[in-house]
C-alpha cells in the first residue's frame, strides 16, 4: 500500500472522507519537527515548546474548508482553551514551561472535541485524546517527555493517513 499524501488525494475525495469521518482533516497540516535533546535540556525544551506552540496556533486558525476550498477545518477554533494557549505565548523558563504544557494539552484535546470545527461533530468521537508521559511534569526531563507526547498527539491529529 502506498503512503497517503496530501498531493495524492484529490480535494473532492478528501472532502468526502472529512465530511464522513470524525476528527479527519481535509488538508494535511505540516507535522511538528522538534530539535533533538542536547546538553542544555531546558534550552532545548523551550525551543521545542515554541515550535509546538506556533504549529498548534497556526493549525487552530486554519479554516474555511469547503468542497472547493482546501483547508483542514470548516471553522477556526476559537475556544477558551485555544485562547488561553495563545495568550500564554512561548514559555521562557521551567515554571512557565510546566504551565504551558498543561495549556497545550487542554487546547489540543478540546480542539479535537470542538463541535463545528471539523466537518463532523467530534464531541464524543474520541477527538484528540492522548496522555502526557508525566501529568503534571516536575523536572525538565519530564517536560521533554511531555513535549514529545504533545508532538505525537498533534502529528497523529493532522495525519492524512487517518483517512484510511
Amino acid at each position: 500500500m502506498q503512503p497517503v499524501t496530501d498531493a495524492g488525494l484529490i480535494l473532492s475525495a478528501r472532502h468526502a472522507v472529512a465530511v464522513a469521518k470524525p476528527t479527519v482533516h481535509q488538508e494535511l497540516d505540516d507535522f511538528i519537527v522538534v530539535n533533538p535533546l542536547n546538553g542544555d535540556l531546558l534550552a532545548t525544551a523551550l525551543v521545542n515548546a515554541a515550535a509546538i506552540h506556533d504549529a498548534l496556533v497556526s493549525h487552530f486558525a486554519d479554516a474555511g474548508a469547503t468542497a472547493i476550498v482546501d483547508a483542514p477545518h470548516r471553522l477556526a477554533d476559537a475556544g477558551a482553551e485555544v485562547a488561553a494557549l495563545i495568550a500564554a505565548g512561548h514559555p521562557a523558563d521551567q515554571p512557565g514551561l510546566i504551565a504551558w504544557i498543561a495549556l497545550a494539552k487542554a487546547a489540543l484535546i478540546a480542539h479535537g472535541n470542538r463541535a463545528g470545527v471539523h466537518f463532523t461533530n467530534d464531541a464524543g468521537a474520541g477527538g484528540t485524546g492522548f496522555a502526557l508521559a508525566h501529568d503534571p511534569p516536575v523536572s525538565v526531563g519530564d517536560c521533554n517527555d511531555d513535549l514529545a507526547s504533545l508532538k505525537t498527539g498533534y502529528n497523529t491529529h493532522v495525519d492524512l493517513a487517518s483517512l484510511l
